[in-house]
Formats: structure tokens, C-alpha cells, sequence
């Protein structure tokens, strides 16, 4: 310290002691003494404090015209709403072709020195979560929905669905009116027409997509069976199963919080097509290894439906036959009728179903009626009853 290399000079210099004792006595170098000495003549008591050990001139240090395009780089991604931390900063800067560019570290550095790094809580560590990803493009695809409000508060769902090997976007797209089995189940049937069917659906339990709760059948749900898809649900209450979807869920309201709030479903669907083509072409994604999900799609062959392991369908339920010999029951996200036959009328039955194939039994264990159900055909008949003559699709044939 200062008073105590004031002290060690003053012993040499006062009291007459010689370079040699003060430095033995004192365990110190003859050369640190010199150095001592030099100091104080020079600059007085002052120059005795300790000096930065700094280098004068650093060769590897970050210009500054390179600090601030970081800086500005950083703005404009927090201003569009697109991530903004150092390694989205160093990909950016890396796609626009600039050379020499820090490293990651560095830049991490020069965003907390300009006080630009918020802290967060300490997240559970990665060994604690059980990751998995499929192996191939379309061997499983992720769907969900979630809500957003445009200007003046009207709430939107925007239906999504995810590839959960490359992470792709395979569709993002946004209504006024609440989604219904119908509508989920006909857009999933145009994605794969244009993508290919995948091999596994993954859901969560909305009514949209299972139809256990009222033993039926949701209309996706029937598409995936002619598809031979096989429909994996999460478990209730647990959204980390549908990680990927939801967390993509919380990527694109982050970049659409940051535009002009959307008037109408029209300006809400631009801005979603353009974050998706950024979200799949541009951005590398760190769960990826800093690839982007089109890349990563296009870079192996696609998996297709493994039709010899296609999972039965098998439903039952009880009904009673009204006055008219008919039954209703749920296929497909629709009611269809069944003619049973007008002499079963009023007896309590129960249907058990086997995908599209519907057997009624009566309560004495007889079979008294079978029958197969179509998607395109309201009224269905008896094929047990061999009375029933009556052209099958028209628009009502019970009628007296």
C-alpha cells in the first residue's frame, strides 16, 4: 500500500539505512526499493500509490464502430420485436455479411457494459426436463391454438401447427369466429396435401380435437384414422408436453406485441406470414443447433404414416331408440342418423363402434342392427333390415 512504501522510502532516505538492509530487513526486491525511490523523487508522496496494471495499447480490442452496430443492431431486433440477445445479434451481423465480428462472449460484454442485459431468476437446469425431438421431417407434427385481440378488442384464435424435428412452421393462420372440430379437420387435410401427412399428430385435450369426453369422434381425429396418423394427446393440465408449439405461442406474440396493433383478420394474417417466413427462413434457432427450421426440414427425407401399425378406433355407447326407429350418434364432429327399424322403437340399446363400422344390441344381447358410417351421408341404414328400402343421403327418409 501507500504508507507502507512512504515508510520503506523514509528508512533510506531519514534514518540513512542502506538499500541492502532495508531490503532484506523487509523481505522486498533491491530493484522494487530502486523503483520506490525513483517514484517519490519524481512525483512525491502521490507517486507512491499503486498503478493500474492495464496495458497501455490493447491489439484485440473491440472497435468502437463495431460496438456500435452492435448496439444498433440490437435496437432494431428489440424494436421489431425479434429476439435480441448476443448470439441473435452475432447471427444477424454474420448473415449481412460482415467480417471479423466479435464473439459471442464479447458481445454479451459490451450489451451489459451499455446496461443492456436484464437479469432473470435462475430457470431449472436442462437435467431436469426429459427432452425428446423427432428423428425425421413429418414424423410428428404439433397443433394447438391460441388467442389474440386486434385493435378494438375483438378476441382472434390463430391455429397453429409445428414440425417438431425442424421446428418449421407448417401453417399459422388466424379467424374471428372460434374454430370448430369441422373447420380443424378440413385445414389439417390442405396441410397435407401440401406437406405431406405426418406420421404422428400431437395435441393437447381441447374439444376440438378429442371427442373421448362425449364418446365420439372429432373430425380430425377420423381423417388421422383414414390417414393411418396416429393422434398422440398430452396429458391434462401439462402444456410443457406441447413445448415446442407453445413456446412458439410465446415467440409470435412477442414480435406481434411490438407492430401496429392489427384493425382486422387481414392486417393480423400479414403480420403473421411475415414473422413465420422470418421465424422459418431467416432466424437460426439455437434448439436446432443455429440452424433454420426450412433448412433443417429440407435436409432429410420425410417420414410418411406407417399404415401396418394404425391404431383401432373402438367406442361404445347407450342410446334408446326413438319413436321413429332411429338412433343419433356422433361421427366425424357431426350427428348422423341411424334407421334401426320402426319395430325396435322405444327399446334401450348400445352401439359399440369400431372406427367407422356401428353394431346396435339390444338389452337381451341380439343384434339388431349394423351399419357403416360415411362421412358425406346424414341417414344411414339398417343393413340387418332388409325391408328397409329407402334411399340412403336423401334429406330426411323417416318422415310418415
Amino acid at each position: 500500500t501507500m504508507s507502507r512504501n512512504y515508510y520503506l522510502t523514509q528508512l533510506v532516505l531519514s534514518q540513512g539505512l542502506s538499500i541492502s538492509q532495508v531490503s532484506t530487513e523487509h523481505n522486498i526486491s533491491r530493484s522494487w526499493l530502486y523503483e520506490l525511490l525513483k517514484r517519490f523523487k519524481q512525483d512525491g508522496i502521490e507517486g507512491l500509490s499503486p498503478k493500474s496494471r492495464r496495458p497501455h495499447h490493447i491489439a484485440n480490442k473491440t472497435k468502437q464502430h463495431m460496438i456500435n452496430l452492435i448496439l444498433t443492431t440490437r435496437t432494431t431486433l428489440k424494436n421489431n420485436g425479434f429476439y435480441d440477445g448476443p448470439q441473435s445479434i452475432y447471427d444477424h451481423l454474420e448473415t449481412q455479411g460482415h467480417k471479423n465480428l466479435p464473439c459471442i462472449a464479447t458481445i454479451y460484454n459490451i450489451l451489459k457494459k451499455h446496461g443492456l442485459i436484464t437479469p432473470q431468476k435462475q430457470k431449472r437446469p436442462n437435467n431436469c426436463l426429459k427432452r425428446f425431438e423427432a428423428d425425421l421431417p413429418n414424423q410428428r407434427w404439433q397443433s394447438d391454438i391460441t388467442h389474440y385481440k386486434l385493435a378494438d378488442g375483438t378476441e382472434t384464435e390463430i391455429l397453429n401447427f409445428i414440425d417438431d424435428h425442424s421446428r418449421l412452421i407448417i401453417d399459422s393462420k388466424a379467424t374471428e369466429q372460434y374454430y370448430n372440430a369441422n373447420q380443424i379437420g378440413t385445414h389439417f387435410k390442405k396441410l397435407t396435401k401440401l406437406y405431406g401427412t405426418p406420421t404422428e399428430l400431437q395435441t393437447d385435450n381441447g374439444a376440438v380435437y378429442v371427442a373421448k369426453h362425449v364418446k365420439g369422434q372429432t373430425s380430425i381425429e377420423t381423417i388421422c384414422l383414414e390417414k393411418h396418423v396416429k393422434i398422440i394427446h398430452s396429458r391434462p393440465y401439462h402444456p410443457q408436453t406441447n413445448g415446442k408449439i407453445e413456446r412458439y405461442h410465446q415467440t409470435l406474440k412477442k414480435y406481434l406485441n411490438q407492430q401496429t396493433p392489427a384493425n382486422n383478420i387481414k392486417e393480423l394474417q400479414k403480420q403473421i406470414d411475415t414473422f413465420n417466413h422470418y421465424y422459418n427462413n431467416i432466424r437460426k434457432h439455437r434448439g436446432i443447433k443455429r440452424q433454420t427450421p426450412q433448412h433443417k426440414y429440407n435436409a432429410l427425407p420425410h417420414a410418411k404414416p406407417n399404415k401396418n401399425n394404425q391404431a383401432t378406433i373402438y367406442r361404445d355407447r347407450e342410446d334408446k331408440i326413438d319413436s321413429s326407429g332411429k338412433i343419433t350418434i356422433r361421427y366425424h364432429s357431426e350427428l348422423k342418423k341411424i334407421q334401426v327399424g320402426r319395430k325396435h322403437k322405444h327399446q334401450k340399446v348400445k352401439i359399440l363402434i369400431e372406427n367407422n363400422k356401428a353394431t346396435i344390441i339390444n338389452q337381451q344381447g341380439k343384434t339388431i342392427g349394423k351399419t357403416t358410417l360415411t362421412k358425406t351421408k346424414k341417414y344411414h341404414s339398417n343393413k340387418l333390415n332388409k325391408k328397409n328400402n329407402y334411399n340412403e343421403g336423401t334429406k330426411n327418409p323417416l318422415s310418415p
